[in-house]
């Protein structure tokens, strides 16, 4: 049996700034601008209409465009004053100085890991979707029968109850695999697809899942060789 897919979508920093008037028909994540709540549904429909006139890639929005085509041009106006290495946009360079400095800006609230990026730990975030236990007890009031383990929503509950029931409700129709948890039921479908959503800010090479990209910058990129005696 195959489940419709809706993504995870974090709640924006911003969130409670404006008033908000356009509703998401797939997630319910409310916004201020009509423009934003489009641009937002692409996510949910796959919908690419910004495509490159050199390559034919097609991009969600017109922005991620703009910085695709400089990979084009060759316009990399940012350069890193420890390494020297240039990126396309200051936002990759700020993240990468994170390598050298050791400073992390964006922290993830469940494992306090951080990230250079908030793009990056929205994706971090994603890992912890799986079994989403909260930190603060006090504040939980729905507790798993099986373990005792305490959510602050019912429906973090039952998922979280899958590692007890051995329930795999997202089935590939591909090849028929299982997956208890939709992260990896994604994750596997790159497999057939080959898509490879996550890229490394530092040598622009790509992955099919997060913990793949983490593992190689932790490898390749550490700031350590730059500081070494």
């Amino acid at each position: 049996m195959l489940l419709k897919m809706i993504p995870f979508c974090p709640p924006s920093e911003n969130d409670n700034t404006e008033k908000k008037c356009f509703t998401c028909s797939y997630c319910g994540r409310k916004f201020a601008r009509r423009q934003t709540l489009e641009q937002h549904e692409r996510i949910h429909t796959g919908e690419k209409p910004f495509r490159c006139s050199e390559c034919s890639k097609c991009f969600r929005q017109r922005s991620a465009l703009r910085v695709h085509r400089k990979g084009h041009t060759g316009d990399k106006a940012f350069e890193c004053f420890v390494c020297f290495k240039r990126f396309y946009r200051s936002g990759d360079l700020k993240a990468h100085l994170g390598i050298h400095t050791g400073v992390r800006e964006h922290n993830c609230s469940v494992c306090s890991k951080g990230f250079g990026r908030p793009s990056d730990l929205r994706r971090h975030m994603q890992t912890h979707e799986a079994d989403p236990v909260v930190v603060d007890v006090d504040k939980s009031p729905h507790e798993c029968s099986q373990c005792g383990k305490k959510f602050t929503r019912r429906a973090q509950v039952e998922i979280h109850q899958r590692v007890h029931t051995g329930e795999k409700p997202y089935c590939c129709a591909h090849c028929g695999e299982s997956f208890r948890w939709r992260q990896n039921f994604k994750a596997h479908q790159r497999n057939h697809t080959c898509e490879k959503p996550y890229h490394c800010s530092d040598c622009d090479k790509r992955f099919t899942c997060l913990s793949a990209l983490e593992k190689h910058q932790a490898l390749l990129h550490s700031g350590k060789r730059f500081f070494s005696s």
